[in-house]
């Protein structure tokens, strides 16, 4: 029997029960936690004693797994159960082109409720419709007001806490390449990237000061009182080119750590005078560790990495040194990629859990990115988001048999194929052996013209592109013989099956390009794609965003 998130402690016993369908007889105790339970199986029937609300209902999402796998004739047992982090949640990326219908948005909450996660974030540049700046998200197919407030109430019920999160500091791009909004960038004739070392047309970051302030401050008004929640994730990461354009001199006078920490602890302040406390990434906090003990009181850092070897015990340790409470957001490493790239994932999620617990975390946050498109199918991002549903509910658990639980839990496969085959999809990365950070390879090899892959081709040595072959073989055969009962289940195995067919172009893309042979053979296949990626997209998305991200997959 498979149970997602791995419950503390289940004593198996003699006997089974006839008739789960009954009712179970609940109690409260005292005792418990308030998202604690106790649930017993017996042949007089199931009993649930719980300490609060979230308890009852977490026992009977445990109770409906059971039900799902063992049918009419449940074992006897009995589970006590608590979690090990009181804050554990899923953070979306809805700003990277992808913008999920509203029902997509409400079934995401409900299977997240059915793992026992219970914080849900937005993540947001652009796509909420802010009232006179529409031209910001016009055709973006932006949240409306209306949208998060049915949201909100529907994860309520669902005993999830709707945070906010909207990026006010750096990744401000989507805002600042328009001329309305130019005066209030740090560099607003654009920068050269201190990652990649190219230039950007247009700044990224607003410039530290009261025009600044005045205007993220307009969009919180609008904004916050669309939440229940008195939590808000007001970014602050990656203010790439700060102290290089307008705040230079401040810069060269206090510090580049302290003139972040100075412009933060301004935008806190605005979330306090909402009534919310401030949740930040906190990389900036990091580069300038000396100024972690004037962090302001009042908001909590947000440790985030995503390689599978991140310091997040370094980290966590300096930060819980200051007394803050603080987050610690792992990924599930399906950005930049078509199948994810899960040895990274478990890693990464398995090690953020583990330091969360042993420095003390308030939550723990996984993250699920975009970046150039959002090229990833939602179903890339199942495995992950059971591992993080796992580790951070009970991090002592051993991993899930992946492959079994995504067929049982989510895929309703009773032919055992598809999870196989999304795990195949997964450690695609792994197989072919070609680490980049952040990345994968054949991602790169499904679009960058042929004179900027040309420097990772070295890499697509012969036994490399022949792993990368059998392992993509034994997905597809997994995904012919995938059975799903379900429409879901059914959905994601076209999700599935196009990670695969988009990954394999890639693959032969790369290689043509490898040994200088015609790309011409592979033009209808591209265009293929592009159409049932297009169809796929509006299964569970908005319109907006689409063409832009095609246009990334030249």
């Amino acid at each position: 029997m498979i149970l997602i998130p791995e419950p503390n402690s289940v004593r198996l016993k003699d006997g089974v029960c006839i008739h789960p369908e009954q009712t179970p007889s609940v109690a409260v105790d005292a005792t418990l936690g308030a998202e604690a339970y106790r649930l017993s199986i017996s042949p007089d029937g199931v009993h649930i004693a719980h300490g609060g609300p979230a308890g009852i209902f977490y026992a009977r999402q445990t109770l409906a797994q059971i039900a799902g796998q063992c049918g009419e004739r449940m074992p006897c047992l009995e589970i006590e159960d608590a979690p090990a982090l009181p804050e554990r949640g899923f953070m979306l990326d809805i700003s990277r082109c992808k913008v999920p219908t509203l029902e997509s948005l409400m079934d995401i909450a409900s299977l997240m409720a059915s793992l026992k996660l219970n914080q849900f974030q937005l993540y947001m540049e652009h796509t909420f419709a802010y009232a006179g700046h529409e031209t910001v998200w016009k055709g973006a197919s932006p949240m409306t007001a209306e949208e998060l407030r049915a949201l909100d109430a529907h994860c309520r019920e669902l005993h999830i806490e709707l945070v906010p999160n909207q990026n006010s500091f750096g990744h401000m791009e989507r805002w600042l390449r328009h001329n309305d909004y130019r005066h209030l960038a740090e560099c607003p004739d654009g920068f050269v990237h201190p990652v990649d070392g190219k230039r950007r047309p247009w700044g990224t970051t607003l410039r530290p000061d009261q025009a600044s302030l005045d205007f993220v401050g307009g969009l919180f008004d609008e904004l916050l009182p669309n939440f229940t929640s008195r939590k808000f994730n007001i970014g602050g990461d990656e203010p790439w080119e700060l102290g290089t354009g307008w705040s230079q001199p401040l810069a060269e006078t206090m510090g580049k750590g302290r003139l972040y920490l100075n412009h933060l602890s301004k935008l806190v302040a605005l979330a306090t005078a909402h009534g919310r406390e401030a949740l930040y990434w906190a990389d900036g906090l990091l580069h300038s560790p000396e100024l972690a003990p004037l962090a302001p009181d009042n908001a909590r850092p947000v440790i985030w990495g995503y390689e599978a070897d991140h310091p997040f015990d370094e980290q966590c340790a300096l930060i819980a040194a200051t007394g803050k409470p603080f987050y610690i957001a792992p990924g599930d490493s399906t950005w930049n990629s078509f199948t994810g790239r899960l040895h990274t994932a478990r890693a990464n999620i398995r090690a953020a859990a583990q330091a969360a617990v042993r420095h003390g975390a308030r939550g723990f946050l996984h993250t699920h990115w975009g970046d150039n498109g959002h090229p990833q199918t939602w179903a890339t991002a199942l495995p992950g988001l059971l591992l993080a549903a796992n580790a951070s509910w009970n991090p002592r658990a051993d991993e899930p048999a992946l492959a079994d639980s995504l067929d049982l839990l989510l895929f309703k496969d009773s032919s055992g194929n598809l999870g196989k085959a999304s795990v195949a999809l997964g450690e695609l990365d792994e197989a072919m052996d070609i680490p980049i950070p952040n990345r994968s390879f054949l991602f790169l090899g499904s679009h960058l013209p042929p004179e900027e892959l040309a420097s990772y081709l070295p890499l697509l040595t012969d036994q490399k592109l022949e792993a990368g072959r059998q392992c993509l073989d034994l997905a597809r055969a997994h995904i012919e013989k995938a059975t799903p009962q379900t429409g879901e289940g059914m959905r994601c195995r076209e999700e599935l099956l196009l990670a695969h067919d988009m990954a394999r172009y890639a693959l032969e893309r790369a290689r043509r390009i490898r040994d200088n042979a015609s790309l011409g053979p592979l033009q209808a296949v591209s265009m293929e794609l592009k159409a049932r990626f297009a169809d796929i997209w509006l299964k569970r998305n908005r319109p907006g965003g689409l063409e832009e991200s095609l246009a990334d997959k030249k």
